[in-house]
């Protein structure tokens, strides 16, 4: 590659920016997401009787270096990505006091959801442990 094709670029709605639907990350229910959350990647697959790409959300419009902070319960994704778009994440959990909350962290890192384990095999190989409860 030429020299600067790597560094990062802006990010907009359509470079790749990311994406989030409002209201999402509120945890009341009832859930009226509850489709999207599943996470269903089929072509026909039509919530609300749409593509999940047709769903209102706004872009996170973005410069490098700057600083995205969220709750994963915000349904969040982006589009329209390419090589230069760097993304670097950390995920941050209070220290847990319940059984519930202690089984929820455990169950986001031993899910078996494909995408979910993509975003987890680097921080388990680089020696992250998930904890024996």
């Amino acid at each position: 590659m030429g020299e600067g094709h790597d560094l990062p670029c802006p990010l907009s709605r359509d470079s790749g920016g990311l994406r989030v639907i409002p209201g999402t990350h509120r945890g009341h229910g009832p859930d009226l997401f509850a489709a999207l959350r599943r996470g269903d990647r089929s072509e026909d697959f039509r919530p609300f009787g749409m593509r999940a790409v047709e769903i209102g959300s706004v872009a996170l419009e973005t410069e490098p270096g700057d600083i995205l902070v969220f709750t994963e319960r915000s349904i969040h994704g982006s589009l329209g990505g390419g090589i230069r778009r760097h993304q670097v994440w950390g995920n941050f959990a209070a220290n847990p006091e319940t059984e519930r909350h202690l089984a929820q962290i455990k169950q986001f890192y031993e899910s078996d959801r494909p995408r979910i384990r993509r975003m987890v095999q680097k921080p388990l190989e680089g020696g992250f442990k998930v904890l024996d409860f």
